[in-house]
């Protein structure tokens, strides 16, 4: 009587852990899928967002040139805060600047 019970109780775990692995490996299957279909999707997109250049400002704050589709825009960041200072000509507007050159930017 009691080899009976174990063999049902083997039988059942067996199945338990059969019935593990094909959710495992049903699981892996998704994921796997859904990486491949997020690095297609993303090569796909062209990136909209572009940190041109940045300045540490110190103690957890800088400066930062973006430009976001066709807008550039001046940014400053502290701690957990971002703010705009400013949003600037596009660059085929303007002239370019040498490397001995000031550049002045005028704030809004």
């Amino acid at each position: 009587m009691r080899a009976n019970r174990r063999r049902k109780k083997n039988r059942m775990t067996r199945g338990l852990e059969r019935l593990w692995e094909r959710a495992a490996a049903l699981a892996s299957g998704i994921s796997g899928w859904a990486r491949r279909w997020m690095l297609a999707r993303r090569a796909r997109m062209p990136r909209q967002l572009r940190v041109c250049e940045t300045a540490s400002l110190g103690e957890r704050r800088l400066l930062a040139l973006v430009e976001c589709r066709e807008q550039t825009m001046l940014l400053a960041a502290a701690g957990s805060s971002v703010v705009l200072l400013s949003r600037l000509e596009s660059r085929s507007e303007t002239a370019p600047v040498s490397s001995g050159e000031e550049l002045r930017i005028p704030l809004q």
